[in-house]
């Protein structure tokens, strides 16, 4: 009788799974709540029972909406448990700065513009400054979804 010798996964190999497409665990509310970490130093992921797990897909009612500066909160609901989701906001488009380059264009510059321009270009320099308006959500209290997400250890966003 030969036995066969099975070497089970390094944490590496179960992380470098968990990034897979196949990976993406179906579950409920309840069990992505009791989801552990893994322990592993080296890799980031959590144990849904005894599969690894790093995404989860989720289905609910979202029963709360809120808006922040760089992310906005989905409370979703699936009748098993409550969950916050949160879905980052696109990066604002970096803005232009505008060289001057020609010797003549820097002597009109340093002129003294009218006192109307001068509030005009006033008024432009403080809209430019003002942080962007978030997106509108998504979706409303009271719609289903159906969530794609990374699982994270709550407050560590």
């Amino acid at each position: 009788m030969s036995s066969l010798a099975l070497s089970s996964p390094s944490s590496q190999d179960i992380w470098k799974w968990t990034l897979t497409k196949e990976a993406i665990a179906p579950c409920f509310v309840r069990d992505a709540l009791a989801m552990r970490e893994s322990g592993a130093k080296d890799a980031d992921f959590f144990w849904l029972g005894y599969t690894p797990c790093r995404s989860v897909l989720l289905v609910g009612m979202v029963v709360a909406v809120q808006v922040y500066e760089k992310r906005t909160l989905y409370t979703i609901d699936d009748g098993t448990a409550v969950i916050d989701c949160a879905l980052r906001h696109p990066a604002p488009p970096k803005s232009k700065h505008t060289t001057v380059s020609s010797p003549s264009a820097m002597t009109k510059k340093s002129q003294h513009p009218s006192p109307k321009k001068a509030r005009i270009e006033r008024d432009d320099q403080t809209t430019a400054s003002k942080p962007s308006e978030p997106p509108p959500p998504i979706t409303e209290p009271g719609y289903p979804v159906r969530v794609v997400g990374k699982v994270g250890v709550p407050g560590l966003t």
